[in-house]
């Protein structure tokens, strides 16, 4: 892991260390840590950075020096009522998005 590429593209993109720690479920300076004790994150950790920072997971492992992206398919723009639901959706608590899910595959019948 580079841990000066990811705080060199974090600084660059306006991303705080605090962020990326918070993204993967850690204290505010796990990536200072792993720095210091030259510890290897798990993949997951780092491919969640690398998502973030638009990046590749074999950037920040100095597999590639290319920093682009894969190229992805194109995503469809979400429409009004889709950003409405979703926006629901995030208010919800676990059980009830479970019962909805179960009602929406219902309907697919």
């Amino acid at each position: 892991m580079n841990y000066d590429k990811l705080e060199s593209m974090a600084k660059e993109k306006g991303i705080s260390k605090t962020f990326l720690c918070q993204l993967v479920g850690r204290e505010r300076y796990y990536l200072r840590d792993c720095k210091k004790n030259s510890f290897s994150p798990p993949v997951s950790h780092i491919e969640s950075w690398a998502n973030a920072l638009d990046t590749t997971v074999d950037y920040l492992t100095d597999k590639t020096e290319d920093p682009s992206p894969k190229k992805k398919e194109p995503v469809e723009a979400l429409d009004e009522v889709d950003v409405e639901v979703l926006a629901i959706l995030h208010s919800m608590s676990v059980e009830d998005k479970l019962e909805l899910l179960e009602y929406l595959k219902g309907k697919q019948k």
